[in-house]
């Protein structure tokens, strides 16, 4: 049996999108603390308006061992009066250490999740998703050339000093089977 649209109902369904959308602001909010900025905050009306903010993204570093980011992203979310039944309007915004097509590849990945994800409330979801991909690029940067030559240079003699130490551990074996042999 349909439920006639009758204004009543749709005030009900309206105010239940509202209250979800401002628990997942608020969740999100407690979540991100001084990452997250409410672009609400600064309107000099106030009158309620779908929620907009932006939210600062880090590489995973839990499963990564990350100590430092070398990249990072602010996404830009917009909700319609519709979300979560309708995808929010997400943009990669202001990025540190990224090239334009991999902030361009983070923007296709994230209108993917949001596709499988319409419906439910996303964002905290679209967070994770752009952090897990941040970590795969977080990588250091170099200043100058100068730099990663002397950076290479560093790595190219911790791995030679390695094989030189790999080559006497097989000498000293080879020598002590031989004196086990005489024995």
């Amino acid at each position: 049996q349909l439920i006639p649209l009758h204004p009543k109902n749709m005030d009900d369904s309206l105010n239940e999108r509202k209250e979800r959308q401002e628990n997942e602001v608020e969740a999100l909010k407690s979540i991100f603390d001084q990452n997250f900025k409410d672009c609400r905050a600064c309107d000099p009306w106030q009158v309620w308006r779908p929620p907009e903010f932006e939210v600062q993204i880090l590489p995973e570093n839990t499963t990564q061992g990350y100590s430092q980011a070398y990249v990072s992203v602010w996404l830009r979310v917009k909700f319609s009066s519709e979300y979560p039944v309708k995808r929010p309007d997400v943009s990669v915004g202001q990025s540190e250490g990224l090239s334009k097509t991999q902030v361009h590849d983070l923007q296709v990945t994230l209108n993917k999740k949001s596709k499988e994800l319409e419906g439910n409330e996303m964002i905290y979801e679209l967070c994770v998703e752009a952090s897990q991909w941040l970590a795969k690029f977080n990588v250091r940067k170099y200043q100058s050339f100068a730099e990663e030559r002397d950076d290479r240079k560093m790595k190219e003699a911790a791995i030679k000093e390695e094989g030189q130490k790999t080559l006497e551990n097989i000498r000293r074996q080879a020598v002590a089977a031989k004196i086990a042999q005489r024995q």
